[in-house]
C-alpha cells in the first residue's frame, strides 16, 4: 500500500533548507539583529589649557633707550622720527595729550610711560595619555549584499588627570622722560606733529629719564583632575570583509560632562615682599559635540567578535574657572585608540 505525500510537503520543505543552504554557502557572516559591545578607551593628543587670568600683558609704551634716533611712545604722547631722520638730534614728528605735561616756567615737557614686559602664565599641557571605557549597543535595521545598516547608543567614561608648572620673570614699573624744550613753545595740547613736518623740532631724546622700573617673578603650579562622560548616538554602516572578518563605520552626535577639581598655587615676588595665592574648585560643565568611530572586527564563532579601532570628537573646550585659573579641555585635536569585545544575537 502506497503512503500518499501531501503535495505541500516538498515546496515546504525546500522553503525551510534553502535560506540554510544559502546562509551556509554565503561568503559573508550573518547579520545579527543586536549587537552590545564593551572596549577600552586611550585618549591621545588631549590638551589642557591652564590660562591666566591675572596676567598683565606686555604694554603698548616703549620709551626705547636714551639715544639719539629711536621712536618712542608713551601713555601720553610720543617721539618719533621725521623724514629727515632726526637731523640734528631734532625732530617735528611728536605729540602730547595734556597741557598738564608742559612747565613754561621751565620750558620742559613731560611723558609717562607704564612698563611691563609681560607676565603671562598661560601654558598648555600635554595630558597623554588618558584612559577609559565605552558600553554600547548597536541595532541592525537593514542589509543588502554585504553591506548592513542600523543605529548605535554609546556611552562612555575618560580619566583626565593634567598638571603644570610656570614661572615668569618681567620688568614692570614707570618711565619718567623730561625733554628741554629751550625756546620752543609748543601748540595747545592735544597736539600731534606729521612725519614730513613741517612743525616745531624738540630734541628727539630726553634730558632727564626717572626709572622706576623693578623685577616682578610670578610662578603656578595647577591640577585638574577628574571625570569625562559622555553619551553617542548615531547611524552605522557594517561591511562586511569575509565570513570572519567586517569594519564598522559610524557618526553621530557627542554629550560630554567634564566633572572635574581645579587647584592652584601660586607665588608673585617684587620688591614689597611675596605674596601667595592658593584655592581649588569642584565643578562640572558639558557641551554637545559629535564623533566619528571606526572599528575592525574578528568573528570567533557562537555570536563573540573582537574589534580594534579609533575614534575622534569634536567639541568646544570643556572649562573650569576658579580665581586667577581657567582650565579648558581640548579634544578636539584628539584621538582615541579602541580595543573590545562584542556579543550579537
Amino acid at each position: 500500500m502506497k503512503t500518499k505525500r501531501p503535495k505541500y510537503l516538498a515546496p515546504a520543505a525546500l522553503a525551510v533548507l534553502l535560506p540554510s543552504a544559502m546562509a551556509a554557502d554565503s561568503p559573508y557572516a550573518p547579520v545579527p539583529e543586536n549587537r552590545v559591545f564593551l572596549n577600552g578607551r586611550l585618549g591621545l593628543n588631549i590638551g589642557v589649557r591652564f590660562a591666566d587670568l591675572a596676567a598683565r600683558p606686555a604694554s603698548a609704551a616703549d620709551p626705547g633707550p636714551n639715544i639719539n634716533g629711536v621712536p618712542r611712545t608713551y601713555d601720553n604722547g610720543f617721539v618719533g622720527v621725521d623724514s629727515s631722520g632726526n637731523a640734528g638730534g631734532r625732530t617735528w614728528y611728536w605729540g602730547y595729550q595734556d597741557a598738564a605735561q608742559y612747565d613754561p616756567a621751565f620750558g620742559t615737557l613731560t611723558y609717562q610711560a607704564t612698563v611691563n614686559t609681560g607676565n603671562d602664565l598661560t601654558h598648555t599641557e600635554d595630558a597623554d595619555p588618558q584612559g577609559g571605557f565605552s558600553l554600547g549597543y548597536t541595532r541592525s535595521l537593514g542589509h543588502t549584499g554585504r553591506v548592513s545598516w542600523g543605529v548605535s547608543l554609546i556611552g562612555g567614561w575618560m580619566a583626565i588627570d593634567a598638571r603644570d608648572a610656570v614661572s615668569v620673570s618681567s620688568q614692570e614699573g614707570t618711565i619718567t622722560d623730561l625733554y628741554t624744550l629751550g625756546s620752543v613753545v609748543p601748540p595747545t595740547a592735544p597736539y600731534s606733529g606729521t612725519v614730513n613736518g613741517p612743525g616745531p623740532a624738540i630734541p628727539d631724546r630726553p634730558t632727564y629719564r626717572v626709572s622706576a622700573v623693578d623685577p616682578v617673578d610670578r610662578s603656578i603650579n595647577r591640577k585638574l583632575n577628574g571625570d569625562i562622560w559622555n553619551l553617542q548616538l548615531g547611524p552605522t554602516a557594517r561591511i562586511d570583509l569575509c565570513r570572519h572578518a567586517a569594519c564598522t563605520l559610524g557618526a553621530g552626535v557627542s554629550l560630554a560632562l567634564l566633572d572635574a577639581k581645579l587647584s592652584y598655587a601660586g607665588t608673585t615676588t617684587d620688591p614689597t615682599g611675596t605674596t601667595t595665592v592658593a584655592g581649588s574648585r569642584s565643578d562640572s560643565t558639558g557641551a554637545v559635540g559629535a564623533y566619528v568611530r571606526a572599528e575592525v572586527a574578528a568573528f570567533l564563532g557562537r555570536g563573540w567578535d573582537v574589534f580594534a579601532g579609533a575614534q575622534w570628537q569634536y567639541f568646544d573646550d570643556l572649562s573650569l574657572s576658579h580665581g586667577p585659573t581657567r582650565a579648558e579641555v581640548e579634544l578636539k585635536d584628539g584621538i582615541e585608540v579602541l580595543l573590545g569585545v562584542g556579543y550579537s544575537f
